[in-house]
């Protein structure tokens, strides 16, 4: 069965709390790690998935992870501020061995847009301040 999903008109919006917006300071990252860090910014800049801003209340810090090969994944983490807010519509999701044979042998992985209203609450801080475009 071939399946044919048309992200490219879908747009997430996250639904929040009325809450007060939190701004957390930046985690310390060694600075060994600080260059890795900064080409990874700056790809992410390059292919518009995050852009440069100068304020937003609402911010989290990057966390560093590394990987078994010696790369870094970085991640957010929202569960300082955002997560708490958020107002999550629970379904039963697929078992992970069921997702992982699904994707089996697949090349392509896209990202979701964000809608506009949603991106303040995807802002990371490290390096300065960024925006998700896309969800993280």
């Amino acid at each position: 069965m071939k399946i044919i999903l048309n992200v490219k008109l879908f747009k997430a919006n996250l639904q929040v709390k009325e809450a007060i917006p939190v701004y957390h300071k930046a985690y310390d990252v060694p600075y060994a790690l600080l260059g890795q860090l900064g080409q990874q910014l700056e790809e992410l800049q390059n292919s518009g998935k995050i852009i440069p801003i100068k304020h937003c209340a609402w911010v989290s810090p990057i966390v560093l992870v590394p990987k078994k090969q010696g790369s870094l994944r970085m991640c957010v983490d929202f569960k300082v501020a955002q997560n708490k807010v958020l107002n999550v519509d629970y379904y039963p999701l697929l078992k992970r061995e069921d997702l992982v044979a699904s994707l089996a042998g697949r090349k392509i992985f896209f990202c979701v847009k964000l809608g506009r209203k949603s991106i303040p609450y995807v802002t990371m801080n490290n390096q300065g301040l960024f925006q998700w475009t896309r969800l993280p």
